[in-house]
């Protein structure tokens, strides 16, 4: 995968998304995800926070913007951990915001290897869509999977009290 990162940019996904559509009120609080404000929503509720007998399958994950070199833009979930693969994807990050990337998995290293782009590449500058905004691409992403509240089928599941 030949990727870039993005530097800042709010913009999302016009390959995925195609033109902007009308989407539901996001449950998603892309203010407190970007770090700009504490995690409220505008009616003054707090984001949801499971309960803690599931908060142990919380995953935290930094979610990177990328493109792709046919402009193709999509979020990368980096586990926030201090493993090889966390440590090689935030260096991964590091490069593809000055150039572009490309990424294969070493399996045996558990990590990610960066290689060589072509050198034509180095002329081609991402093509991120000004029409899509961050909260686009969020929804996309997430789509039907906002957990509002302990009566979540995943949330009832970890529980044990839906099978």
């Amino acid at each position: 995968m030949v990727m870039r990162i993005d530097k800042g940019y709010e913009n999302g996904d016009g390959s995925v998304l195609g033109e902007p559509r009308k989407v539901k009120k996001s449950l998603i609080d892309v203010a407190a995800i970007r770090g700009d404000t504490p995690a409220m929503h505008e009616d003054g509720e707090s984001a949801y926070m499971p309960p803690s007998d599931v908060q142990e399958f919380v995953e935290y994950v930094t979610l990177v913007t990328c493109v792709d070199v046919r402009g193709t833009v999509f979020l990368w979930p980096i586990k926030n951990t201090s493993n090889n693969w966390g440590l090689s994807a935030r260096r991964v990050v590091k490069a593809a915001i000055e150039r572009w990337v490309r990424i294969r998995p070493n399996m045996p290293a558990n990590c990610y290897d960066i290689y060589k782009t072509p050198p034509e590449l180095s002329n081609i500058g991402p093509k991120w869509p000004a029409d899509v905004t961050f909260e686009d691409v969020l929804m996309t992403a997430f789509e039907d999977h906002e957990i509002a509240d302990d009566s979540h089928p995943l949330i009832r599941r970890l529980q044990g009290k839906e099978i």
